[in-house]
């Protein structure tokens, strides 16, 4: 009779056979019913172990394996025969696994069950995640049961992953219920719309944190029609501020794709729009400009192809003004001064044939003086002196008087006479008052004119020129010569406005800047002093004269001229301003005989100076213009008379003679 172990006893089928004597003992109808329920009780048992969806281990109280069913088998890759009878520490466990969690045998047996997480490498490589709960059963032997676990660690391993995701983004994320209400944020959340809790956010309706319903509303019908919405809306922080959004909306459904709830992702562009807006306007302006620039350049093009035929007019027109010019001065030469000359050379011829010597010399004297009248003519008009020697002032002073004395225009000036003024700009102002009064004369109709000088800046002059005559239309005005003054003006940085219509006068003003003046260079002393010449009396020698011309033939002619009288002696020479002073110091001389026009220094400055420092001196100036404004400007500056160089020597001996000398 066979009797199968109790599972679990450690003990395996036995036969033993009971022997009475010779005979066989049969057994009874219980003994065998007993039997055959045992059989069927341990082919229950065995199906239900292998249709267990875990796997099912059973081990001694030492720990090695009697039973193992088949999903064991599966979940560990290890045959039934070659796990039964071995130690449960022979399964494939990883060494880390062990080693963190060991079996504790220990537990076991104080009756406690034992659940931990282990992992085992199949044969064929591949790892496997098990959930191990071992129990001591009643007759002291274990049962483990193993629960595949693989597919649930790798879906946490992926939520652990998602919520990193969800927590560590610099989105602000939320996950809202069905009814919109937020039941997850992240920190970023917090941080965008300025909660310091999580806990004042969560509860909250996903339309709390939006500035706008209307806005609310239609991203909710959105993603009722879509699952999905994206876009810009207004948001509003604790403290009520408000900033743009972008954000990102989708709907959360479970496995069997019913809605869940919503999931969004959002991030504060308020300074990225700012930016993009500021660069729009930027862009918007850039474009104006360029279109500004654009229509700019087109008008100079424009404008510099007109210039361009200007100065090509302007040119063919100064290369015919000059030939004007040429041909001008050579009639005057030949017709006038040539045969001036030619008759004073005839007449000196007949001096020594002629008996009436006195009347052929006056007539040289009178043919002599119209030569140096038409020379002086052509000086004043190529360059009057007067406006180097004078000042801007007294040279449109003037040039007001000879257009009245020539052409009969009454001409008005105004300004300042201390204007101090560059030479190149008082010759351009100069010349294009001179051109505009000319304009007056040819095309106004009228008899009277205006100048007036001011400074409305320190550095800058302006002159207007003035009639109430015919006047012009504007888009003529370039036939009267202002192109040319123009350009002129324009080139130094100046400017030119004018003011026409028929019948109504006109008004032209130009400002030019004023250069700052050139530096007079150190005057150098000759160190020219005459000896008086010998006397057949010294006790007539009275005048001590100093003579200051720049041209040298004009200063030995007239010491000679002067030496010849007794009572005078020159007794020495200097040839521009500067050293006129110089020598005036040195020598103290009873008379000064002072040229205008000179370099360096100009003789009413010189005078000025002398009769500063030296008032009993007796300066009389010289020049070869009689001009009312260069004697007037002489006599201001101290001068006790003012001679042509033109006139007859005796008059000038006469003037030196009026002055009683300094010294006797």
């Amino acid at each position: 009779m066979t009797r199968p172990a109790m599972m679990g006893d450690g003990v395996k089928y036995k036969s033993h056979p009971h022997k009475t004597g010779v005979m066989t003992v049969k057994k009874t109808d219980k003994e065998r019913h007993t039997e055959d329920a045992l059989r069927k009780s341990e082919t229950h048992y065995r199906e239900l172990l292998d249709l267990a969806i875990d796997g099912i281990l059973l081990g001694s109280h030492e720990g090695m394996i009697i039973e193992a069913n088949k999903h064991l088998c599966t979940i560990t890759g290890v045959a039934q025969e070659d796990m039964l009878g071995r130690h449960i520490s022979a399964l494939p466990f990883t060494k880390e696994c062990l080693d963190k969690s060991p079996f504790r045998f220990d537990l076991l047996q104080k009756g406690k069950t034992v659940v931990s997480e282990r992992t085992l490498i199949r044969p064929d490589g591949s790892e496997v995640s098990v959930e191990m709960r071992t129990k001591m059963m009643p007759d002291g032997t274990y049962q483990s049961i193993f629960r595949d676990i693989t597919e649930r660690k790798q879906q946490e391993e992926e939520l652990r992953l998602k919520n990193l995701v969800f927590d560590v983004s610099i989105a602000a994320n939320s996950i809202a219920d069905i009814e919109g209400i937020i039941i997850e944020a992240n920190d970023a959340f917090l941080h965008i719309w300025g909660y310091p809790d999580k806990e004042e956010v969560i509860g909250k309706p996903i339309h709390h944190f939006l500035n706008n319903q209307a806005e609310a509303i239609a991203i909710v019908t959105a993603l009722d029609k879509t699952d999905k919405w994206e876009g810009e809306y207004t948001a509003k922080r604790k403290d009520g501020t408000a900033f743009i959004a972008h954000g990102i909306a989708t709907i959360l459904k479970d496995k069997n794709g019913k809605r869940v709830g919503y999931q969004s992702a959002v991030m504060d562009i308020t300074e990225r729009k700012r930016t993009e807006e500021a660069l729009q306007n930027f862009t918007a302006t850039l474009e104006t400009r360029v279109e500004a620039y654009t229509r700019e350049i087109q008008s100079s093009n424009i404008s510099l192809l007109e210039t361009t035929a200007r100065l090509r007019d302007l040119a063919e027109e100064v290369i015919q003004a000059e030939e004007r010019e040429r041909k001008r001065l050579a009639t005057i030469l030949h017709d006038d001064l040539q045969q001036l000359l030619v008759a004073a050379k005839m007449k000196t011829h007949r001096i020594a044939s002629d008996a009436d010597i006195p009347l052929m010399r006056l007539e040289i004297i009178e043919l002599l003086e119209k030569s140096i009248g038409v020379s002086r003519n052509i000086v004043m008009d190529l360059s009057p002196p007067i406006l180097w020697d004078g000042g801007l002032m007294m040279g449109l002073s003037w040039l007001c008087r000879w257009m009245r004395e020539n052409h009969g225009l009454t001409v008005e000036v105004k300004g300042p006479e201390d204007c101090e003024t560059s030479e190149p700009i008082n010759i351009l102002i100069f010349r294009a008052v001179r051109e505009l009064l000319f304009n007056v004369v040819k095309h106004a109709g009228v008899n009277r004119a205006s100048v007036e000088m001011d400074q409305p800046s320190a550095n800058l002059l302006r002159i207007v020129v003035r009639d109430q005559g015919c006047g012009f239309p504007p888009n003529i005005s370039e036939k009267f010569g202002l192109f040319r003054l123009r350009e002129r003006i324009a080139y130094i940085g100046g400017t030119i406005e004018v003011e026409s219509a028929s019948k109504q006068g006109t008004r032209i003003s130009f400002t030019v800047p004023l250069n700052p003046s050139t530096p007079l260079q150190d005057a150098y002393v000759s160190g020219d002093i005459i000896e008086p010449s010998p006397s057949s009396d010294p006790g007539l020698i009275k005048y001590r004269v100093l003579v200051v011309d720049d041209h040298e033939m004009l200063r030995h002619g007239l010491m000679e001229l002067l030496d010849k009288e007794n009572d005078i002696t020159v007794i020495g020479v200097a040839e521009d301003g500067k050293q006129a002073v110089q020598q005036t110091r040195m020598l103290h001389p009873d008379i000064v005989l002072m040229d205008i026009s000179m370099p360096k220094m100009n003789g009413i400055e010189a005078t000025r100076i002398i009769m500063d420092e030296m008032p009993e001196t007796c300066v009389i100036g010289l020049s070869m213009h009689d001009q009312a404004e260069m004697r007037r400007a002489m006599h201001e500056a101290g001068a006790a008379a003012y001679l042509c160089k033109g006139e007859p020597i005796e008059d000038l001996i006469t003037t030196i003679r009026r002055f009683p000398p300094v010294r006797k």
